[in-house]
């Protein structure tokens, strides 16, 4: 999955997160699994994780508004810019790099 675009991001639950540094995100909401690793330079204003998000190798990802209850889990997280992006189900995706999210959904 390659430049995703996302918008709104919720996220409800735990934030574990590793070297995670200048995220800026959107609006994204993941009601689902979103898995992460590497990811870096993450400059987040709102963070909320309703689900969990695993994802490889996802660079470039620039988030302004981003809530998540759940989990989260990332490791290296570095510019990931998503511009709209809907998952209804398991979001298993590897080498994920350059994705613009506007509007994420993900039911699953």
């Amino acid at each position: 999955m390659i430049s995703l675009s996302l918008d709104d991001l919720t996220v409800t639950g735990r934030s574990h997160c590793h070297w995670i540094t200048s995220l800026s995100l959107d609006d994204l909401t993941v009601t689902g699994r979103f898995h992460c690793h590497w990811m870096i330079s993450l400059s987040l204003d709102d963070l909320t994780v309703t689900g969990r998000f695993h994802c490889h190798w996802i660079t470039s990802l620039s988030l302004d508004d981003l809530t998540v209850t759940g989990r989260f889990h990332c490791h290296w997280m570095i510019s990931l810019s998503l511009d709209d992006l809907t998952v209804t189900g398991r979001s298993l995706s590897h080498w994920m790099i350059s994705l613009s999210l506007d509007d994420l959904s993900i039911t699953g």
